[in-house]
């Protein structure tokens, strides 16, 4: 499958959208969600009854918005992951012999028999790893969907979008390797964007690291030295199949009151097997997978991950020090507001200003 353009709708169109979103965001809101996520850490291998309540939380604030929620529990036996003990430390590859836990999974109310000719998955992990409260990591991502949500359900036309709040991503992407290997619910998608750590931005000089990034990517480098190393900007992680979805969130973000950067960098490797071959002679392009959107990309379906590049600026990272006094709520919101302003606009009958009331 490939990613569409725009056509008629036009990045112009993206950008002029923003507004109304920008409107009726409410940073207050977001800053709540955070605080109800992100008392403590939760995890469906740890810290089980507070993953619950999270799970709880997050499916009442979809419904209250209009949305509808399928919990969709999944167990894996003998997955290969990661430790989702915690630490900054990456570490090795492990075999769990079991990997119980639930997706949520959210769409609006559509007329009976209608069924959108395309659609967007918007997805977020909900756990974090045992140590930490995780608010960067991903608690901003969850709430940032939240916001989305019920943005994107004050349209008049329901725009052709579902959302999914998944389980077992610290363990390696697990829930949503889960949702990438479902064909009947891939069919139909034609992009995934995940919200990776999008609460963190700092404005002081030479907070922003790039590591190993920084050599597989020299334009990407020379755009942070040319802003002295700030981290104060999102980055949009995505290949070619995306690349139009990267320039429309870029497009938006810039009609923002406060425009909020976005620098992006396209993974070289293709969607499907081609790309998982391309893995293996290049594994160092392996840490462009680290979250939700990677198993779609091995799918074969397009997809991009929206983050503010976690461990390379939070020192909180996978930390007890995790905690949502530390995020940076209007820029966090701004965030929403960029997503959902794409989300709506993707087709031209989806959303105008005049139909929505402006």
């Amino acid at each position: 499958m490939a990613e569409g353009d725009f056509g008629a709708v036009g990045l112009g169109a993206v950008q002029a959208a923003v507004p109304w979103f920008e409107g009726r965001s409410d940073v207050a809101r977001v800053r709540a969600d955070v605080a109800a996520l992100a008392g403590s850490p939760r995890g469906g291998g740890h810290h089980s009854e507070e993953m619950a309540a999270a799970q709880d939380y997050v499916a009442a604030s979809l419904q209250e918005a209009g949305w509808q929620v399928t919990h969709a529990p999944f167990e894996r036996r003998w997955v290969v992951g990661v430790s989702d003990a915690g630490g900054r430390q990456v570490l090795p590859r492990r075999v769990f012999r079991r990997s119980a836990g639930v997706n949520l999974l959210a769409d609006l109310p559509a007329p009976v028999g209608v069924r959108p000719s395309a659609r967007v998955l918007i997805v977020a992990h909900l756990d974090s790893v045992a140590c930490s409260p995780g608010a960067d990591d991903n608690a901003s991502g969850v709430a940032a969907l939240l916001e989305c949500a019920r943005l994107l359900a004050g349209l008049p036309q329901a725009p052709p979008v579902r959302l999914a709040v998944v389980d077992l991503e610290e363990r390696g992407s697990v829930g949503s390797r889960v949702l990438a290997g479902q064909e009947e619910f891939t069919e139909g998608l034609e992009v995934v964007v995940a919200l990776e750590a999008v609460g963190t931005f700092l404005d002081a000089p030479g907070t922003q690291q790039l590591g190993g990034l920084g050599l597989l990517f020299p334009g990407l480098a020379r755009q942070v030295r040319a802003r002295q190393s700030r981290g104060d900007f999102l980055l949009a992680v995505h290949r070619s199949s995306t690349t139009p979805a990267a320039r429309a969130l870029q497009a938006a973000a810039a009609g923002l009151r406060a425009p909020l950067p976005v620098l992006t960098v396209r993974d070289p490797r293709s969607d499907g097997w081609k790309g998982r071959a391309a893995t293996l002679a290049m594994p160092w392009l392996a840490n462009l997978d680290r979250s939700d959107h990677a198993p779609f990309w091995r799918a074969g379906v397009p997809a991009m991950m929206v983050t503010a590049t976690a461990p390379f600026r939070s020192r909180h990272y996978h930390q007890p020090g995790d905690r949502p006094e530390n995020l940076d709520y209007p820029r966090l919101t701004a965030v929403a507001i960029v997503v959902a302003a794409w989300a709506a606009t993707r087709q031209a009958t989806a959303f105008s200003p005049t139909a929505a009331g402006e």
